[in-house]
């Protein structure tokens, strides 16, 4: 990508280049811009959420979450469900991402008054253990499954009518269910939002390894 950015760049054009998951300082506004209208519609509803759980396959996501989280002052605990990679991956490249994501905040006009670019930019500094994932919930790799994970979507399938994915969802509610069962990150919360983040064509070359 780089190497044809650089061709059209010399043809006069503007290329961009949008990394994986487009998890970078840019594209966490996407999460940010959705923990807005969580908020907004936790006021109109009369609901609170304790927790606001994902899948994280390429950190962008929980990044926004924590953005918005910290600057909004929204007090939620934000967990991650590790769909690859591990604890420790996530928690050394969220930061740099929050972090950098404050400039477009700024550039956006969307940073509360009483600081400024500065002092939001220093109190959006996350400390890696800040950053709460799971990763034992990986299970046999990214984008693979073993019985026990096809068997949990299918059943979450047949009791509430909501499609979870293999490579992503499937995981990350996985994780959220025995999380509270087994009393682990979660034990403390009452009300949890789950984000169902997509992937459901995902399912369709996976078809063949569910039996009912």
């Amino acid at each position: 990508m780089a190497q044809l950015a650089e061709q059209y760049r010399k043809q006069g054009y503007k290329p961009y280049i949008i990394p994986e998951g487009a998890s970078n300082a840019i594209g966490t506004l996407g999460y940010y811009g959705a923990m807005e209208e969580i908020a907004a519609q936790e006021k109109e509803l009369g609901i609170n959420f304790d927790a606001v759980v994902v899948a994280s396959g390429s950190g962008g996501t929980v990044a926004g979450l924590y953005l918005a989280n910290r600057v909004l002052g929204l007090g939620k605990k934000v967990l991650g469900v590790c769909v690859c990679d591990n604890n420790r991956y996530f928690q050394e490249i969220i930061p740099p991402m929050v972090y950098d994501a404050v400039d477009y905040l700024d550039k956006f006009g969307k940073l509360p008054a009483g600081k400024t670019l500065q002092e939001w930019k220093e109190f959006c500094k996350f400390e890696y253990d800040e950053i709460e994932m799971v990763e034992q919930y990986v299970g046999v790799g990214y984008s693979l499954s073993c019985p026990e994970e096809l068997e949990f979507i299918k059943s979450i399938a047949r009791l509430e009518g909501v499609i979870f994915d293999t490579c992503y969802t499937g995981k990350g509610l996985n994780g959220l269910v025995n999380e509270v069962k087994e009393g682990g990150k979660l034990a403390d919360c009452e009300n949890i939002l789950f984000i169902h983040t997509g992937g459901l064509y995902g399912l369709f070359p996976n078809a063949d390894l569910f039996t009912w």
